[in-house]
């Protein structure tokens, strides 16, 4: 992130007294807050009240600490010239600080404005903590975040407006949906980068020297490349636990010692993915960071027989619950929580057959010839996967949909285009398993190609499309029209390719993704023939809508 705003050059000593709540000061720290007082620490910290990098504003009143840390929030509005109005939040330290360990524990950019909630990473804005002082003179991103891209971690070093060194890492999680400790030591002759106290990059090529303010912001942009475009009326949240920094003096091991407490829980997946609504399914969970004692809930009800096997493996009974998918969450003893959401489709012993969604990956590009998309895990043979493929122009066409196992799939609806869109839905059955990545090829260079892919399990293997329709308008509220199902027991999918974004699926359904321009992809698995509409809600525009039908297996 380039700052070109002048920072007050005022430095104040900090007596701050440290807050005795979870999380605490790490050892030799010489600067620590937990925004645990339910207000701002004047004595440590200034609010920005200026302007924001690309047009937008930082508040003090953006800035909330009711929930006993400290929350930023984002909001993009239109003008009423059309422009895009982006406002944020922004924390300085008073205090100019100098080599060292700095810290951050935090929760990057979510719509969920709770710290444990179910969000989603949405396009147009950067969340970041960093070191800083004016113009660039010492800067250090640890990391920034984008919206569109929230899996990505950039690490960024400057040592004035044009000399600079950049690296980035893929996170092991998604940064939106759980706390992670990111940290850089700084040294006369390196910076290093740490994650969850692993160490992910380390600079030597630009190392600023100059003392510099710690700083975190949250903040809105409206850029095809960085942070990507803007996502307006759709308020996002930034979360931070912590923020420590200990002197170089004070350090006696490199890497540093760990975060204070422990990094929040992940959970990255479940086996099985579905049982009945009487409960008594055996699950096992996986992610990382499960502590001894800690529980597990499926749609906000406590499993039994909770056995932590190892710190990336749980085993527990489901509970008894309503049919429909559920978020999956583990709670660590030291309160905090990490959540699968729709991890785990509970289904009607009257209906429904063992039909259950799997997993699912988006991926977004500006222009492209064709676009590829690697499911998170392994694939489970005999499922089938739905390949949602949205565009913007209507000029271009898709020329295949292929992937690494070799699957075939067939165009199960579509194109449908609109003005400036274009969408397509395929499917492939009885899949391969095993590590998969779908790829979209065109017959020539797509505008906003993004695609998004799920896989479900409990579908006819050999002739599963049933029904499909699809259709086009403008508004704040997309339908692909009715299909009308011929067989009891199916998965209805829907798909839609927005001029905004999408904000949420329609009554019914459940969002498996919203990508970073906006489409989304929805199901919902019924028992009863009847006819079925896809709806989703948007912010306002034209839109594609397009919903097709799966028979369950026999």
């Amino acid at each position: 992130m380039r700052m070109v705003v002048l920072v007050l050059a005022i430095l104040f000593l900090v007596n701050g007294t440290l807050h005795a709540s979870a999380p605490v000061a790490p050892a030799g720290a010489t600067f620590f807050d937990n925004f645990s007082s339910g207000s701002l620490d004047t004595s440590k910290w200034i609010p920005s009240n200026w302007s924001a990098p690309g047009g937008g504003q930082f508040v003090p009143s953006y800035l909330d600490f009711s929930s006993g840390m400290l929350r930023i929030k984002v909001t993009q509005t239109y003008t009423s010239t059309g422009a895009i109005s982006s406002v944020g939040g922004e924390l300085q330290s008073k205090e100019a600080l100098g080599f060292g360990a700095y810290e951050w524990v935090m929760r990057a950019s979510s719509t969920s404005s709770t710290p444990t909630g179910s969000g989603v990473a949405v396009s147009g804005q950067i969340s970041s903590g960093f070191v800083f002082v004016n113009k660039s003179q010492t800067e250090i991103d640890s990391p920034e975040i984008e919206g569109q891209n929230p899996g990505t971690l950039w690490w960024t070093t400057w040592a004035g407006l044009t000399t600079k060194q950049s690296t980035s890492t893929q996170a092991a999680f998604a940064p939106e949906a759980g706390f992670h400790s990111y940290k850089c030591v700084w040294t006369p002759t390196s910076i290093n980068f740490y994650v969850d106290g692993v160490l992910v990059s380390t600079h030597t090529g630009v190392v600023p020297q100059t003392p510099a303010f710690a700083m975190i912001n949250h903040w809105g942009t409206n850029s095809t490349g960085w942070g990507g475009l803007a996502t307006p009326n759709i308020t996002r949240y930034m979360f931070v636990r912590s923020f420590s920094f200990i002197p170089l003096s004070q350090l006696n091991t490199n890497p540093p010692p760990p975060p204070p407490g422990n990094p929040a829980p992940t959970v990255s997946g479940i086996s099985p993915t579905s049982g009945t609504t009487a409960g008594g399914t055996p699950v096992t969970i996986t992610g990382t960071g499960f502590l001894a004692g800690a529980t597990v809930s499926l749609g906000g009800t406590a499993a039994t027989g909770v056995t932590v096997v190892s710190s990336t493996s749980i085993t527990a009974t489901a509970p008894a619950h309503a049919a429909g998918a559920v978020n999956v969450v583990v709670a660590n003893t030291d309160s905090q929580s990490g959540t699968r959401p729709s991890g785990y489709t509970y289904t009607s012993s009257g209906g429904g057959g063992t039909i259950a969604f799997v997993q699912v990956k988006s991926g977004t590009a500006k222009t492209g010839a064709s676009l590829a998309v690697a499911y998170p895990v392994a694939q489970t043979a005999g499922n089938m996967n739905v390949v949602a493929v949205m565009w913007g122009d209507t000029t271009s066409t898709v020329s295949s949909v292929t992937d690494s196992q070799k699957n075939t799939y067939v165009l199960a609806v579509g194109p449908a285009t609109a003005s400036g869109l274009s969408s397509a839905l395929y499917y492939a059955a009885n899949i391969i398993g095993g590590s998969n990545t779908v790829t979209v090829t065109f017959n020539t260079t797509a505008a906003w190609p993004n695609v998004n892919v799920m896989e479900y399990s409990g579908l006819s293997t050999s002739n599963p499309l049933d029904v499909t329709s699809a259709g086009t308008g403008a508004g704040t509220t997309a339908n692909s029209g009715s299909a009308t199902t011929t067989s009891a027991n199916e998965l209805i999918v829907g798909a839609g390719n927005p001029v905004t974004t999408f904000t949420a699926a329609g009554s019914g359904f459940t969002s498996r993704v919203i990508n970073s321009f906006g489409g989304i992809s929805e199901d919902k698995i019924v028992n009863a023939t009847g006819s079925y509409n896809a709806t989703a809600t948007m912010t306002s525009g034209g839109w594609v809508m397009q919903v097709a039908t799966f028979k369950a297996a026999p």
